[in-house]
């Protein structure tokens, strides 16, 4: 299919979406982005475009790692149109802040550049930060974006939101997650880092994002104490 055909059919699917949230209760979810494939019988990347432009209309809100819900008419709109892992934070702890953050470029690891689909030792930006929320470690995290798509990625550019940060920043605004969990025995970096015992299990929280055109902009792994076990699970299991 080419590139023309192709935005007729984002621009029919957008239009049909439309229709159906009209009918739809405010803060009722959209089906998932793999039924709706199913559905119009085209691509994830397809569906996600076509979401994304009536995210940007104000149509619609998202709640990462949750779904896609009707906003209401009039209603305000998340500036990042995802809420992220920091946003979902500060609406339960009074005081979130980023702690030990630093960049580097770096080859990307071998699995990551699996995950984007980049050749092996491709270059990254390798962002790290540790959340703090009212006064104690809540989690580690490391990103690694690709630099063929974000060439300049500055530490005074930073906002408490990365998600704020790309789109405000740099132009990439979020629009696609995929997320995978799991579980591992903490090392001495991360016994540290987060301040838990040897014998006691983190929870590890990988996802794959990509921007509004298609294109997977980086990898962000993150490590939770087994105290945030209830959290960590609700944000980041995909319905």
């Amino acid at each position: 299919m080419g590139m023309e055909e192709k935005t007729s059919l984002r621009a029919w699917i957008k239009e049909d979406l439309r229709k159906k949230i009209a009918g739809m209760e405010i803060d009722e979810a959209l089906p998932s982005e793999i039924r709706l494939s199913e559905l119009y019988n085209t691509s994830r990347t397809t569906i996600r475009l076509a979401i994304a432009e009536l995210l940007n209309e104000g149509l619609l809100y998202r709640i990462k790692g949750s779904g896609t819900y009707k906003q209401a008419i009039g209603g305000q709109v998340p500036s990042t149109k995802i809420l992220g892992f920091t946003e979902a934070l500060m609406k339960i702890y009074s005081d979130v802040h980023l702690g030990e953050v630093s960049i580097e470029s770096a080859p990307l690891p071998i699995s990551k550049a699996h995950l984007l689909g980049v050749p092996v030792g491709s270059r990254c930006w390798k962002f790290s930060r540790l959340w703090i929320t009212d006064g104690k470690p809540f989690a580690y995290g490391i990103a690694y974006f690709r630099k063929d798509l974000l060439p300049v990625f500055e530490e005074e550019k930073l906002h408490l939101s990365l998600l704020e940060t790309l789109r405000v920043e740099y132009g990439h605004e979020i629009v696609g997650i995929s997320n995978n969990v799991m579980a591992k025995m903490p090392d001495e970096i991360l016994r540290r880092k987060l301040g838990v015992a040897e014998t006691q299990p983190l929870l590890i929280c990988e996802s794959v994002e990509e921007n509004d055109k298609g294109e997977k902009l980086y990898v962000d792994t993150r490590y939770h104490d087994a105290s945030n076990y209830v959290f960590s699970i609700r944000q980041y299991m995909e319905k």
